[in-house]
């Protein structure tokens, strides 16, 4: 093969590695905004449980806690005080999961949370999760 072979089969495959990370990363991109949508609902679950309050707790951060860190630290890049709202909310429930607030105290914030997540994940381009129901 002379040069020009070479340098032609270089650059297919340069360029055929670059549509390749580019159709992997839209992949992770579609990944991350459903499981934007997954801690959405997982605030709604905790939410239906907190008349238990140790298993809203469980729920909470076995579904959505992790998420929420992820995407408040999302937001902070699109907007500040989405972002800002979004882990207020959680501090206050996770404040309220000791079990120290009656279970309605516990689902109303829970609610709000759910609202500020909403609220978040739209401004990440993520769709739009149900509302609690």
């Amino acid at each position: 093969m002379n040069k020009a072979g070479r340098a032609l089969l270089v650059a297919v495959v340069v360029v055929g590695a670059g549509w390749v990370a580019l159709l992997a990363l839209d992949g992770d991109d579609d990944r991350t905004l459903g499981k934007d949508v997954d801690t959405a609902v997982g605030v709604c679950d905790a939410a239906r449980a907190s008349a238990d309050v140790a298993e809203a707790r469980a729920v909470f951060f076995d579904l959505a806690h992790h998420g929420l860190h992820d995407l408040a630290d999302r937001a902070s890049d699109v907007d500040r005080a989405v972002a800002g709202e979004l882990l207020r909310d959680k501090e206050q429930v996770e404040g309220l999961l000791d079990g120290s607030a009656s279970p309605e105290q516990l689902r109303l914030a829970l609610e709000h949370l759910h609202e500020s997540t909403v609220a978040a994940a739209i401004a990440v381009g993520s769709p739009n999760p149900k509302e609690c129901s």
